[in-house]
């Protein structure tokens, strides 16, 4: 089992990131969990920002909190911030024995 943990903080973003912040098209030996949880105690749905995420080489496009089930063998990717406005907490998860990208 592996699980890693992000906060992606307002500011000029993406401009300040560049290729750095893309994570690029991969797939995975096991099914994953990817998660993008908005800050705002008012409205926890919204996430207060802007993902685009594509899964089997459909673009996603996605503004409300969310986690998404990456089956095992899906590429996945592009994944880019394109928007942030609040802090925006993110997770991924699977059952894999080693992370690989």
């Amino acid at each position: 089992f592996y699980m890693e943990t992000a906060w992606f903080w307002p500011g000029n973003w993406p401009a300040t990131k560049g290729e750095s912040g893309v994570v690029k098209p991969h797939s995975h030996e096991f099914d994953e969990a990817i998660a993008y949880i908005g800050t705002d105690p008012q409205d926890p749905y919204n996430l207060c920002g802007e993902v685009e995420l594509w899964i089997d080489g459909k673009k996603n496009v996605i503004d409300r909190s969310f986690i998404a089930f990456i089956p095992a063998g899906t590429v996945h990717g592009p994944l880019t911030m394109l928007r942030i406005e609040r802090p925006i907490f993110h997770f991924t998860a699977g059952m894999g024995k080693k992370y690989r990208r």
